[in-house]
């Protein structure tokens, strides 16, 4: 038996349903967006696959449970604007080390999510793209536009992190380099 308040669900869904196709709906939404950062792909791999430094720099995925390994899942936190964070499940469908990484999940019917980063040398440094494509029956009443924004704010803070990584290892090598030459001649110690 079908409780009362959702006696009628399959008849408005129905009549939705055909309102949307009539007005000429699509059940198909993408976001795009792409950021060149001057560092090689691996630097920016290796940022975007530390799973656990996601809520360090990360603005729109802000936590994520799991290891970025082709066939796993991932529990990820995501932060949209005006509203409360919520956890979303991905499937890790394909990943191309230093190349590609390829996200899959939602609920079928109602609303999937088809992410894909690409990360491809240009200028000695990385072009970094990302295309998400939304599918279900939910898409024409739901606003994307915000989506595309969130992947550029989330590249902003990629481009930041992997610089900030770098300056931190240039620091790091500099005062590894200023140690050695202050070392005493007859010193056991050896600088490389």
């Amino acid at each position: 038996m079908i409780p009362t308040k959702f006696k009628y669900f399959p008849e408005l869904l129905g009549v939705a349903l055909i309102m949307a196709l009539m007005s000429g709906c699509s059940f198909k939404k993408t976001a795009d967006a792409e950021l060149f950062i001057p560092a090689s792909p691996q630097a920016v791999w290796s940022v975007l696959m530390d799973a656990e430094s996601y809520g360090d720099w990360n603005p729109f995925f802000t936590h994520v449970d799991g290891n970025f390994q082709a066939g796993d899942k991932l529990n990820i936190q995501m932060q949209s604007p005006n509203s409360d964070p919520m956890t979303i499940s991905l499937t890790v469908k394909e990943l191309v080390k230093n190349s590609e990484i390829n996200l899959y999940g939602g609920i079928p019917w109602i609303m999937t999510f088809d992410l894909t980063h690409t990360f491809k040398p240009e200028n000695g440094g990385t072009r970094i793209s990302t295309h998400e494509e939304f599918h279900g029956l939910f898409i024409p009443f739901w606003d994307a536009s915000w989506v595309s924004d969130a992947y550029d704010r989330m590249h902003k803070a990629l481009k930041k992190r992997v610089a900030d990584i770098k300056a931190m290892k240039e620091h790091d090598n500099a005062l590894l380099h200023k140690s050695c030459n202050d070392l005493v001649d007859d010193s056991p110690l050896q600088c490389a």
